[in-house]
């Protein structure tokens, strides 16, 4: 089983890497393999606070930065791409990666749901209830929902 693990700290990402060195997985707070080698990624953003984190099928990790307003990536060869939400002070919680390599993402200040396109460009949508502060995000397909 694979496990990503995002600290809380101010500029550090933990990932922890399957048998088959493979990056996935969901957040989690403990690892289930302690024998998993653990490899330490300090992020370009000083004070990033990163917070939500999804893994695609290409093998990137794509990471929250909640105090930097930034959506990061961690590609499989270790290097960073980072990328600038459009609203300031929007704070990026939830994320979560769709079939087409879309990135969806909450903005919990700012009452809005962000799209990072394939081609790196932005999309953002206002939630119809105010102070709803979104938080997590799923992507439900049709096998999924069962419709």
């Amino acid at each position: 089983m694979s496990i990503i693990v995002a600290c809380r700290g101010p500029r550090t990402l933990f990932c922890m890497l399957a048998t088959a060195g493979l990056l996935g997985g969901a957040p989690a707070v403990a690892a289930a393999d302690q024998s998993a080698p653990v490899t330490e990624y300090h992020l370009p953003t000083s004070d990033a606070d990163p917070y939500g984190v999804a893994s695609a099928p290409n093998g990137s990790t794509w990471f929250t930065e909640r105090a930097a307003d930034k959506i990061g990536e961690l590609t499989p060869t270790g290097s960073f791409n980072e990328f600038v939400i459009p609203t300031a002070a929007s704070h990026p919680r939830g994320i979560a990666v769709a079939s087409d390599g879309s990135i969806w993402f909450t903005e919990a200040a700012v009452d809005k749901i962000g799209e990072l396109t394939p081609v790196g460009s932005f999309n953002e949508y206002t939630v119809p209830t105010a102070a709803a502060e979104p938080d997590q995000i799923a992507i439900c397909h049709v096998e999924c929902c069962g419709t």
